[in-house]
């Protein structure tokens, strides 16, 4: 990474995550309680179970496993995993720095780099144990390998190649759904400069992704006698956003409810016998009510990218009543700034994209996409701000792209 503006940029990043880590409540909040109780269970030789001892396959083990460390060395509710993120947002910034200018200039990156480090929604989740600070960091050196092995060649290519499927497979054990972003992922692979470097490459980056999640795989199938690649929520979570009179967002009463409707010997049981129902009753309702399912996919749409302080909700304080642990006013100061700048950026991005006809195949993956795969995820699952934090990566280098060519008048 250049020096000059990348540096101050990334030095902005970090400091504003940490002096914003230090002023919040850092008080635990909606699912990073229970990353919280994984972790602790870790820690204490307990296993990746459920809070009734059944080995746990609602959420992938990856950032469960990561806090577990921070709390054998650092101690439970210490700020650690938060410094983390912090870091982790920064170097984000920086990966994006380099990335932006990989596919159009150093100029590209280095804005793209600025509109991600001050970007107060991606600021606010370091403040809390939720897995977007690292998930992104992840996404990004993935991408950003992909696209270097594209143009560089032997030992080199091979190398990057691996390191990118590395950081997808590390994806893929925090979170389920980056598996959309395979065909993403083989598109950048086919930019290689010839059908035998695409081959190797195809085949570094796949051998080297499943071998990491081969242990993963391996736990599942000595705990449930069943290969599972990802976890047992995916059935549930489609019929949360798909049934009559869904919201098409998250509804911890609704999931309740369906969750004791089939309600088994553990928890890990009632999981796989809701999936299934999930999936089958999904099927039926797709099927039976067409333009109601149409209409939800609408509102999951309004949700997912209607707003942009789902990690301000997260520091206020989520099912901790009204007060929270922010006050009213600092609450409202905060939602204000993110979803201000959220629809100042989708402006640029709009503008951007614009000349989406002058990018070169990578920029085309990676700023559009990457961002429809994710988007396919939410239409068939759940719409929620909280969602499209990953895509803030792509809208941060389209925006830029914008400011660019406005500013210098660069084609």
């Amino acid at each position: 990474m250049p020096g000059g503006p990348a540096v101050s940029i990334v030095v902005l990043a970090a400091l504003l995550r940490l002096a914003f880590v230090w002023w919040s409540p850092r008080e635990l909040s909606g699912d990073a309680y229970h990353y919280h109780l994984s972790a602790l269970m870790l820690t204490q030789g307990g296993g990746y179970t459920d809070i009734d001892g059944s080995p746990s396959i609602r959420w992938m083990p990856g950032w469960p496993y990561l806090l577990s460390g921070f709390y054998t060395v650092f101690g439970a509710g210490s700020w650690a995993p938060m410094i983390f993120n912090a870091l982790a947002g920064a170097s984000t910034t920086a990966a994006l720095i380099r990335l932006g200018g990989l596919l159009w200039r150093p100029s590209v990156g280095w804005i793209a780099g600025a509109l991600y480090a001050v970007w107060p929604s991606n600021i606010y989740y370091c403040a809390t144990l939720m897995t977007e600070p690292v998930f992104n960091l992840l996404l990004v050196l993935g991408l950003w390998g992909l696209v270097e092995a594209g143009i560089s060649s032997g030992a080199k290519r091979t190398l990057q190649t691996a390191a990118a499927a590395a950081a997808f497979a590390g994806l893929v054990m925090v979170k389920a759904e980056p598996l959309v972003l395979i065909p993403v992922a083989i598109g950048l692979i086919a930019t290689a400069r010839s059908k035998g470097a695409f081959r190797r490459n195809a085949l570094v980056f796949l051998v080297m992704g499943s071998l990491l999640l081969v242990p993963w795989v391996i736990r599942n199938y000595r705990a449930f006698d069943r290969v599972i690649i990802t976890t047992a929520m995916a059935g549930a979570n489609a019929w949360l956003g798909n049934h009559p009179g869904a919201s098409g967002g998250q509804s911890i009463v609704e999931m309740r409810e369906f969750m004791r409707e089939h309600k088994a010997e553990n928890r890990a049981e009632t999981l796989f016998a809701a999936s299934r129902s999930g999936r089958a009753r999904v099927k039926q309702f797709v099927t039976e009510q067409p333009a109601e399912a149409l209409s939800i996919l609408g509102n999951k749409l309004r949700i997912t990218y209607g707003s942009d302080d789902a990690s301000a909700r997260l520091v206020r304080g989520v099912g901790v009543g009204r007060a929270g642990f922010v006050s009213e006013r600092e609450w409202t100061v905060m939602a204000w700034i993110a979803n201000g700048y959220w629809f100042s950026i989708a402006i640029l991005v709009v503008i951007g994209l614009y000349s989406w006809r002058h990018w070169s195949w990578p920029a085309l993956l990676v700023c559009v996409g990457m961002p429809v795969s994710f988007l396919l995820v939410h239409l068939a699952f759940l719409g929620g701000a909280r969602f499209h934090a990953p895509e803030t990566l792509a809208y941060a280098l389209i925006a830029a792209r914008a400011l660019e060519r406005r500013l210098f008048a660069i084609p």
